[in-house]
């Protein structure tokens, strides 16, 4: 989505293109920051998980100092054009790198995938004995779901829907009209 958005802003010849193009740049950055904890939490180790994600609000801050520099010092002429062909390349820099980037072990775990979420693991940690970490999660689970009702507690299954690694997952409106929660 980035090097699509900054390639229309950048070639645009109508004004149609730029609205497109900031629509589209939009739509990436919107999907990018909501994505990116998501995702640092899931992979980073418990204790430097909020490190993590500081240096990623950080990072976001930096790009807007520097997005804004290069406003100012290419706003003469066409030179406009070099920040959003800058931003071209930021984009295809993301979609290499992102054949690098680890799938989450979280995800594995919770899907029941558990030689995946160990191998997403290993290569995370750099250490091939991850089995204490796993451990931990299945002991969070566990305890987790000891907070959610059962079925036969809400008398069935009346608004839970069954995932395939066999969770239940409840509506909104399940939650607030039901007394056990």
């Amino acid at each position: 989505m980035f090097f699509v958005g900054a390639a229309l802003e950048a070639f645009l010849v109508a004004p149609a293109m730029l609205i497109s193009g900031r629509f589209v740049s939009g739509l990436g950055s919107g999907v990018a920051i909501v994505v990116s904890p998501m995702y640092l939490t899931e992979i980073a180790p418990v204790k430097s998980r909020d490190s993590l994600n500081l240096l990623s609000q950080l990072a976001i801050v930096l790009g807007i100092m520097v997005s804004e520099l290069m406003g100012y010092f290419f706003k003469s002429g066409s030179l406009w054009r070099n920040v959003f062909g800058f931003g071209m390349v930021v984009g295809i820099l993301q979609a290499v790198l992102l054949h690098f980037a680890v799938e989450s072990p979280n995800f594995y775990f919770i899907s029941n995938k558990q030689d995946e979420a160990e191998n997403a693991l290993r290569k995370l940690r750099g250490c091939h004995n991850v089995n204490a970490e796993l451990n931990s999660w299945t002991a969070k689970l566990a305890i987790g779901s000891a907070y959610l009702p059962s079925d036969k507690e809400l008398n069935g299954s009346n608004g839970a829907k069954k995932t395939r690694g066999g969770a239940n997952h409840y509506s909104i409106l399940t939650i607030f009209t039901k007394s056990k929660y």
